[in-house]
């Protein structure tokens, strides 16, 4: 096996040297008599069965649905119990702090102990308890406030950590399509969203808080089980392949070690907190600017405003619907890097098509309403291409024993460092100069960042291949 891999080695002195879980591993195998690289494919291909993914499926419709009753309408449940805008302001920040701070603390204890789909389960059920106890803190702004941290707390990394488990349990050539099993969140958030805003304000107690509790109860049993929890042998518990030679405790920290060592791993964390950061300021005011543009209009041209706003929701859904679907054979077809990057070149564009196209006279054109439709399109096509490939990435760049614990720094780093920046720097900019101008100014800023980070790359993809050419 040794002579093997020096061999290789020699013929590519290019190749990368994998992972060190990887590496234990196949010496392991070996040691004990090994199995031929089919007999391991084979096994690896029936680590989840069709069966299990319709499982995953129905338990991805049902944790966002019952995640979508409640957390997306929280202002608007505040606001019904008579909250001013600068509490709903503060207690919405609750969140992303404590998720920036929280999510790589749970995910470290799931790898360092082996029981992920435990610990994912225990969080989830501890978060919704916490959320479903805030209909009997509304009234005290303070104990709100407490039980909003608390299930802030637990719930930080749930999502992460589904993630994370049920990319690890697809055979790595089809990892690419974890979006599509993904897409069943989305619809069961918009199902539960759909729901909830239907109901109304005054419908939100009791009937919202018990169309949530008969959610979570379904949705925790369909954890119980549908979770994948196992996979090959000789691995975890969660069926995550660990080298038996190490303790665990020695494992994660050989296996942090070689992910912040990883240039790969780094540069996918800054597009992640370079998305947060835009798409956070496009969720915060892209509406308020699409409906100063209406209130813009001459008295009775306005009318159709709620229509058109539903419109655009509709081209968001149908967006992140169709790079869901599609995400897999885009990264086959580009590669992971090339769907990144044409995602964060997609952004300037976004921020442009949200200031729309002016008329010249009164009234909206259809440029100005195309636009506003090719911009809810792709910001939520920016998300989903770039969410699932850099969540796919991260499975195949991080060893075995840190997946869980480097899912939930990327959802800590986007939830709460990329979305607070966002936010904090979008508010400052759209009130000093206004959100049309703030819009456009960002887009610059963003096409000028792509076009030095493009000239870098151009100029060290140059250099090196002088240095190769010279070497021969």
């Amino acid at each position: 096996h040794i002579h093997v891999y020096d061999s290789l080695r020699l013929l590519s002195p290019q190749r990368e040297p994998l992972p060190c879980d990887t590496m234990k591993r196949n010496s392991d195998d070996a040691s004990r008599g090994g199995t031929r690289p089919g007999e391991r494919l084979g096994k690896l291909r029936a680590t989840i069965t069709i069966d299990e993914r319709t499982k995953v499926r129905l338990l991805f419709f049902m944790y966002r649905f019952s995640t979508g009753c409640l957390v997306p309408q929280m202002s608007l449940f505040m606001r019904s119990s008579g909250m001013s805008p600068g509490t709903i302001g503060r207690l919405q920040a609750i969140r992303p702090l404590v998720t920036l701070l929280c999510a790589p603390f749970w995910g470290a204890v799931a790898d360092r102990t082996g029981h992920r789909k435990t610990v994912a389960v225990f969080l989830f059920a501890m978060s919704s308890a916490f959320r479903l106890l805030l209909v009997y803190a509304k009234d005290n702004v303070t104990l709100f406030g407490v039980l909003l941290l608390l299930s802030s707390i637990f719930y930080s990394a749930v999502t992460s950590l589904i993630d994370s488990i049920v990319v690890s349990s697809l055979p790595e050539s089809e990892r690419a399509d974890f979006g599509r099993l993904r897409l069943f969140g989305a619809l069961g958030n918009g199902l539960a969203s759909c729901l909830v805003l239907w109901m109304g304000r005054e419908r939100f107690v009791p009937d919202v808080f018990r169309l949530d509790a008969v959610s979570t109860a379904l949705a925790l049993a369909c954890m119980l089980a549908c979770l994948p929890a196992g996979g090959s042998r000789g691995g975890d518990r969660d069926g995550a392949a660990v080298d038996r030679r190490f303790t665990r405790q020695e494992s994660y920290a050989r296996g942090t070690r070689e992910v912040f060592g990883n240039a790969q791993v780094l540069v996918l964390f800054a597009t992640v907190v370079l998305m947060g950061c835009s798409l956070s300021v496009m969720e915060n005011f892209a509406y308020i600017q699409i409906g100063e543009v209406y209130d813009s209009l001459p008295p009775g041209q306005a009318i159709n405003a709620p229509r058109d706003l539903g419109l655009y929701r509709a081209a968001f859904t149908v967006g992140g619907v169709l790079t869901s679907w599609f995400s897999g054979k885009l990264q086959r077809a580009l590669g992971p890097d090339a769907v990144m990057s044409a995602g964060i070149c997609c952004l300037p564009l976004t921020f442009f098509l949200y200031v729309g196209f002016p008329t010249g006279g009164d009234g909206l054109g259809i440029t100005t309403k195309a636009a506003f439709l090719a911009a809810e399109f792709i910001r939520s096509a920016i998300f989903n291409l770039v969410w699932f490939t850099a969540t796919v990435r991260l499975t195949e760049l991080a060893p075995a024993s840190v997946r869980s614990s480097v899912q939930s720094l990327m959802e800590s780093i986007y939830r709460g460092f990329g979305y607070s920046s966002g936010s904090y720097l979008g508010g400052l900019l759209c009130t000093g100069m206004g959100i049309s101008a703030a819009f456009v100014t960002i887009g610059r800023g963003l096409t000028a960042l792509i076009c030095v980070v493009a000239v870098a790359r151009w100029g060290a993809f140059s250099f090196k291949t002088s240095k190769k050419v010279k070497s021969l």
